[in-house]
């Protein structure tokens, strides 16, 4: 059974000040390394044997794979672009009181990539995984906007719920469908 390993990158400046990152490059902090690394170690001591690692192509989060590769002594980060996080359009770099004197509640003007193109997106690379990775224990690094639609896409009636920095959700692929064995489990927490 093919088991995914879903984190979301560690904690950066823009997260720290509430701003939107969305495509925009921006770089892990100290304290995002410092989560990384401890959530590798418990990666580590978990025991489970992690074949391989995937990562978007955003700093923050090949920075945060590459941490936790290091760790475990995983083969190379695969970077696919396809697990980035969603473009925010002209709302990346502002904290949500700008966003809503800009643009209202919702990002219809700001230029947002819309919903149905993230699932596809997620849909794609999901597909091409299992072809290649069936049956095996695949760590993805992504964020926190792609990876709330890629957990619905596995898991349809998982509780929309906020995705901590650094955190990992565990599925398990049985039979047709996917199995929750964790969510949003933040290592970085039961060290601090």
């Amino acid at each position: 059974m093919t088991i995914l390993g879903l984190i979301r990158h560690g904690v950066t400046d823009w997260n720290a000040a509430g701003k939107i990152q969305g495509q925009t490059d921006i770089p892990l902090n100290s304290e995002g390394r410092r989560q990384a690394e401890v959530l590798a170690d418990w990666l580590q001591q978990d025991g489970i044997p992690w074949d391989a690692i995937y990562s978007s192509d955003l700093q923050r989060a090949y920075k945060t794979a590459s941490i936790i590769a290091d760790t475990l002594q995983l083969p190379q980060v695969q970077i696919d672009p396809r697990i980035r996080e969603r473009s925010f359009g002209h709302a990346e770099g502002l904290t949500a009181e700008e966003r809503v004197a800009r643009y209202g509640e919702s990002l219809e003007g700001a230029g947002m990539e819309a919903e149905e193109r993230i699932i596809a997106r997620g849909k794609q690379f999901l597909d091409d995984l299992l072809s290649a990775k069936s049956g095996k224990r695949i760590l993805i690094v992504s964020h926190g906007g792609f990876l709330k639609r890629f957990n619905k896409l596995l898991i349809p009636d998982l509780p929309d719920a906020y995705i901590d920095n650094a955190s990992l959700t565990i599925v398990k692929q049985e039979g047709n469908g996917w199995a929750l064995k964790l969510h949003n489990f933040v290592a970085h927490r039961i060290r601090d």
